[in-house]
């Protein structure tokens, strides 16, 4: 993932965590200013003679302010949450859609190579100069060949994936194509 992504995924991770305390805020001053009317309510039946028992609290007025503030936080909070969650699809996809191109990009350039390597040998056999092994290397290269829409026709590994003979870039083709199997599950 990269660093741009794992920070708006952070940034989400806050924003969510700042909409769900904003949630539980609003909960706990609702349930609050249900007490207090609970209890003006209980005083006003002990009073049973009070003056106006429909007068504001100013205990129940700053506790709708509180509400009011705190239901305000969580609309903006959740409004940013769904403006990231856009972003990071969009980046998600084009994540995915620059891996895709990365892998026929490579596959190919490898069939390119293997078809211009492929070239050289048979052009090497035609000119009579025959070097020891050219047919074993021609045998080799069509066992590897690769077509541009990355299915694998024979292999040296056993495994149905491609290799040069040369040890350094095989082993970056099978840790290549490994991970390739990994991101395709």
């Amino acid at each position: 993932m990269s660093p741009f992504i794992a920070h708006v995924c952070l940034y989400q991770l806050l924003s969510v965590q700042q909409v769900n305390e904003a949630r539980a805020r609003v909960q706990e001053l609702k349930a609050f200013m249900e007490q207090l009317r609970v209890e003006r309510a209980l005083t006003g039946m002990l009073d049973k003679g009070g003056d106006n028992p429909q007068e504001a609290d100013p205990d129940e007025e700053r506790t709708k302010a509180q509400i009011d503030k705190e239901k305000s936080r969580y609309k903006q909070n959740f409004d940013k949450l769904r403006e990231l969650k856009k972003e990071i699809d969009h980046l998600k996809m084009m994540v995915e859609m620059s891996r895709e191109r990365l892998q026929k990009d490579f596959e190919q350039w490898y069939s390119s190579m293997l078809k211009q390597k492929a070239a050289m040998v048979r052009s090497e056999g035609d000119g009579g100069q025959k070097k020891a092994g050219t047919k074993k290397e021609a045998v080799e290269l069509s066992k590897t060949a690769v077509n541009v829409g990355g299915d694998k026709q024979g292999s040296s590994s056993g495994r149905g994936v491609p290799l040069t003979g040369d040890k350094d870039a095989d082993a970056e083709i099978m840790a290549f194509y490994k991970a390739r199997e990994s991101l395709m599950k």
